[in-house]
Formats: structure tokens, sequence, C-alpha cells
């Protein structure tokens, strides 16, 4: 998605909307990707628009499905760190925007690894641990979901990376799935700035 102002750009995003093939699933997932906002249109509300295009995109699909599916917006960001100014003021947006993350105590998510063929093949695969932030539409995040839930919205980014990524390359992010509680465990949603479990207390 692409906004001009005039005949200069003032955002662009990417973004894939994740269907699910069968109606049990838990949700329609919109990955989002990147986004640039130019400085002068920051704080500005755009970043906002730039989301609820995504989720309307999404509640197309999720009607679609004619299960009423609910619309689950993922996003792949760097863990807390304090050394890292950049990255905290990312988290802060996402948390302002009404995001949580996975707590990564009990949900180890793994990027793939996006480095060229060729360096992978020398090296092997070396997945990056990210934190997996979650918001629910414009619903309000719960305070936790089942591990089986987790699992699924993880596992539809996977799916959507193996369309472009070797099988051999995607294994060790598939395997990691094994790793994240069952249906019955409850997984908290934690402040996007938390640095552990210790920080539901955030929410």
């Amino acid at each position: 998605v692409l906004v001009m102002r005039g005949s200069m750009p003032a955002a662009v995003r990417d973004f894939t909307v994740i269907r699910p093939a069968a109606p049990e699933h838990a949700a329609v997932v919109v990955h989002l990707s990147h986004i640039l906002l130019l400085p002068e249109h920051r704080r500005s509300g755009l970043s906002a628009w730039m989301r609820a295009v995504p989720c309307a995109l999404a509640r197309r699909c999720a009607a679609a499905t004619g299960s009423g599916l609910p619309v689950v917006l993922a996003a792949e960001m760097e863990h807390p760190d304090p050394s890292d100014p950049k990255t905290t003021i990312r988290l802060a947006a996402y948390k302002k925007a009404g995001f949580k993350k996975l707590d990564p105590a009990k949900v180890r998510f793994l990027q793939p690894d996006f480095r060229p063929v060729e360096e992978i093949e020398k090296t092997g695969v070396r997945p990056l641990p990210l934190a997996l932030l979650l918001r629910f539409g414009a619903e309000p995040c719960p305070v936790s979901v089942p591990g089986s839930f987790a699992r699924e919205i993880a596992s539809a980014l996977y799916d959507m990376y193996g369309l472009e990524f070797h099988d051999r390359h995607l294994a060790p992010v598939r395997e990691s799935l094994k790793s994240y509680p069952e249906r019955g465990e409850q997984v908290s949603l934690l402040d996007p700035l938390a640095t552990g479990s210790g920080a539901v207390e955030a929410l």
C-alpha cells in the first residue's frame, strides 16, 4: 500500500493476508512486514490508517470463509534491548497501537534465515529469535491465548514463507513449533517492552 501526497510518497506498507484453508482454523492472519512513514508524516495518524487497510482486506477474507473467524494482526519484532533506542521506539509504537507479545518464555518464535542461499549453504541455517506481537483486529487483546492458538499463528507465517523458501531452510523453524505449549496451556500476552514472564503486570 502506497500513500502519496501530491507527487511525493508519504508512506508505504507491505503485508500479507493469510486466509486459512479450513473454517476450523483459529483466525485470518495479517502479517505486517514493513512500514515506512516519511518523517514529516509521523505522529499524524497515518500509521493507524496503514493498519486499517490490511484489516479491511482481512475482514473481506474472513467473510469469504463464512465462518466468522477473527482477524489477528501479527508482527515479528526484536526483543527489547535498552541499549538500542530504535528498537525501543518501534516497540513503544506497537504498544500504543494495542499490540501484545506472546510470552517469549513460553513461545520461542523463530524467523526464517533471510540470508542469501549461498551463505546458508556454507554455514547452515541460522533462524533469528524474535518476539511475535499480536493484535486482534479492533478488539482488545486478551490476557492470554491457548498454546494451540499461538502455534497456529506461527504456523500460518511459516506457510507464507514456504512459498519462497527452500523446505530444508524452513525445517528448523517448523521443528520449533513442537516446543509450543499444548491446547490446555495458556500463553500470556505481554507488554511489547516487557522482558519476561515477570512483566505480566504491565498488561
